[in-house]
């Protein structure tokens, strides 16, 4: 329930420049819990998520999210 509140509250932030993001090369950004400054992140780039202060795996991948229309697939 976290999780889903945290990605909607994040989806309406970043909506604006996800339409700009579109016209461009993929952008790719960090989600920041406001209260405590924490950062969304895929546990070692899995379907696992949490919260993490900062991540060294993958350079940092995990952490980095993007919107996208749903007709886009993903791959």
């Amino acid at each position: 329930m976290f999780r889903k509140a945290l990605l909607l509250c994040a989806a309406g932030v970043l909506a604006s420049s996800a339409t700009l993001a579109l016209a461009q090369s993929p952008q790719f950004y960090r989600l920041q819990l406001q209260s405590d400054g924490q950062y969304l992140d895929a546990d070692h780039c899995t379907a696992t998520l949490g919260l993490n202060p900062g991540s060294t795996y993958a350079d940092g991948a995990c952490q980095l999210w993007r919107l996208v229309p749903e007709a886009v697939r993903i791959d």
